[in-house]
């Protein structure tokens, strides 16, 4: 019913709504959250990016800390799997995997825009 409707699923719309929001926090348009006391710029380093094969199910310890644009963050330590599950760590992971040219985004409705046809 999805497929039929071009909707995409729950999964995917809420990761896109996380990110959204990380991104106008990170541009300062979230007055009530300060950047600087939940996101910690990650330093530059090589990109990390870890192999994927067709039709292998795996588990890589190394894809969660992909760094694929210059705007990264810190993945804060995670003691429990109810916080590694929260929406800072859970959504900084993604965006390190984010582009380059998504992040660099300067409006949110490009941001979205450019979400949106990935």
């Amino acid at each position: 019913m999805l497929k039929d409707h071009n909707i995409k699923p729950l999964q995917d719309r809420r990761k896109e709504q996380r990110l959204t929001f990380m991104f106008k926090v990170i541009q300062g348009q979230i007055p009530a959250i300060k950047r600087e006391n939940y996101f910690t710029p990650q330093r530059q380093k090589r990109a990390i990016k870890p192999r994927n094969f067709e039709g292998y199910q795996h588990n890589n310890p190394v894809e969660k800390y992909t760094t694929n644009n210059s705007k990264c963050y810190h993945i804060p330590h995670c003691n429990t799997a109810i916080y590694g599950n929260s929406f800072f760590p859970r959504t900084i992971t993604d965006w390190n995997k984010l582009t380059d040219n998504l992040v660099s985004s300067t409006p949110v409705d490009a941001f979205k825009a450019a979400m949106h046809s990935d």
